[in-house]
């Protein structure tokens, strides 16, 4: 790891410790920033606010989930990401309490669109999407942020298994209805 990635390491401890103890929406750059002992310029380097932040945290453990299971996106590496989640309900229920339910998907949003529209372009073997395929992608990352956040607010009853196997099947389901758009 280097320098860089141990810096924003620091600063998402600092925001996790946070969370702990206060709501998302009164969580300062400066607290944070106090909390790990970095400068606000440092903090301002690596994020532009909080809330990326945060993003930068959740893509993170996603990333981690992800090389588990040697990059492949799978049911097993879905599975383990809703695992970690569940592992850090204190974090992400903040995080997807009060103006976060509207402000963080935002950023998700983006991320994770990117994602799933290059998953589904390399499947197809295609470098643009078509209208329809697009908003077909935009519908299934709604839906998953959706389910994930709506899964969290309900004390995370479902299964990690169970939730990524739905989730792997409507990809595997919006894959093979894509082809035909």
């Amino acid at each position: 790891m280097g320098i860089k990635d141990a810096t924003k390491n620091v600063l998402a401890q600092a925001l996790d410790d946070l969370l702990k103890t206060t709501p998302m929406q009164k969580v300062s750059v400066k607290s944070l920033c106090a909390q790990c002992g970095a400068e606000r310029q440092t903090f301002y380097y690596h994020f532009k606010d909080k809330y990326d932040l945060a993003t930068w945290m959740l893509f993170r453990d996603w990333d981690t989930a992800l090389e588990q299971f040697g990059g492949n996106y799978s049911r097993e590496q879905l599975t383990a990401y809703l695992e970690t989640i569940r592992g850090h309900q204190l974090f992400y229920r903040r995080l997807y309490n009060d103006e976060m339910n509207a402000l963080l998907p935002k950023f998700i949003f983006q991320q994770e669109a990117e994602r799933i529209r290059a998953l589904v372009a390399e499947k197809l073997g295609t470098a643009q999407l078509s209208e329809t395929q697009e908003l077909a992608v935009l519908f299934y990352v709604n839906g998953c942020i959706g389910t994930v956040i709506s899964w969290a607010h309900s004390g995370y009853r479902t299964p990690p298994e169970y939730l990524a196997g739905l989730h792997y099947s409507m990809l595997d389901s919006l894959l093979r209805d894509v082809r035909g758009m």
